[in-house]
C-alpha cells in the first residue's frame, strides 16, 4: 500500500479499566490532532483521511465516526474539528 502512495499512522492508547469515559474519546481526539499538526512534516493529504479500528479501537474510531457526522455531539462534548476530511471510517471485530 505505501507503495501506491498510502500512509499509515498508528497510535498507542490507554485501555480501561486505566481509562475511563470519555477518556478513550480524549486520546482519540488528541490523536487527531497530532496528525492534523504534523501532516505536513510527514507529507499526509489532509483531505483524504481513512480511519480503521479492530476491536477496541473500533469502538473508538466508532466514536470519532459520531463526532466527525455529528457536531452537535461534537459541541456537546467540547471538542473541536482538525482540518483533515474523513473520507471512510473501517469499523472492524476480528474476534474468532
Amino acid at each position: 500500500m505505501a507503495q501506491r502512495g498510502f500512509a499509515f499512522v498508528n497510535p498507542s492508547y490507554v485501555l480501561g479499566p486505566d481509562v475511563t469515559y470519555p477518556g478513550e474519546v480524549d486520546q482519540v481526539m488528541e490523536y487527531i490532532g497530532w496528525v492534523d499538526q504534523h501532516a505536513n512534516d510527514y507529507n499526509l493529504d489532509r483531505n483524504n483521511v481513512f480511519v480503521e479500528g479492530g476491536s477496541a479501537c473500533g469502538q473508538m474510531a466508532e466514536q470519532l465516526d459520531a463526532l466527525v457526522t455529528n457536531p452537535e455531539y461534537m459541541k456537546k462534548m467540547g471538542y473541536t474539528m482538525s482540518s483533515l476530511t474523513f473520507k471512510a471510517f473501517l469499523l472492524n471485530c476480528a474476534n474468532t
